[in-house]
């Protein structure tokens, strides 16, 4: 399949597949996978229908490297405990023993100008706590690296458009209470940080 006719994302169940940007969600909440599994998911249900043989999984994932049959089964496993699949009953990824692998849900390709799949409740916005150096040489000198790298950090998160960042003097102030770290994030900036303890 040429990079121009792959789709941007697969859909089934209550599963999107993000292939372009590397998530997997699923009811809207990502979910993990390492990026080998996520690779040899996206091959498997690009090859949906047909037992995809263990060669050509080592051929195409692996490519140069030498694996053994473990470490695809591994891989495989990985995929169905994050799915919430079973080898001895599977709704989508098949074993056929001795040969491969079979991906056998129904999927719905998501190709451009479609809405590639979106978490439901995606990060727009950022707050990034004070550094702070707990080393042995911690003391006023580590104190002010610290504030200098959260600066640092801060200014430069600032200059994503469509990201919105607590101010620094606002995370400050907010340091050294007891505030969930969503709470910080969600902050309306013309409130005086005290409020968030009420």
């Amino acid at each position: 399949m040429s990079e121009e006719k792959k789709p941007n994302g697969f859909r089934f169940d209550d599963v999107a597949i993000d292939r372009r940007n590397f998530r997997i969600l699923k009811n809207g909440e990502p979910r993990r996978l390492t990026p080998r599994a996520f690779e040899l998911l996206l091959f498997l249900i690009e090859n949906a229908g047909r037992v995809v043989g263990k060669q050509e999984f080592f051929d195409s994932i692996w490519k140069e490297s030498f694996v053994t049959d473990n470490a695809l089964t591994r891989i495989v496993k990985e995929i169905r405990r994050v799915r919430g699949d079973a080898a001895d009953a599977p709704r989508y990824i098949e074993t056929v023993h001795k040969r491969g692998y079979r991906f056998i849900a129904q999927t719905r390709s998501i190709y451009c100008g479609e809405s590639a799949p979106k978490d439901e409740n995606p990060i727009d916005s950022i707050a990034v706590l004070p550094f702070k150096n707990v080393g042995p040489e911690a003391g006023a000198d580590g104190e002010y690296l610290g504030e200098a790298i959260t600066e640092s950090v801060v200014h430069s998160l600032s200059e994503i458009p469509v990201l919105r960042v607590v101010p620094r003097s606002v995370v400050f102030s907010l340091a050294a209470m007891p505030v969930p770290p969503k709470r910080v994030v969600n902050f309306p900036f013309e409130q005086s940080p005290r409020s968030l303890l009420n």
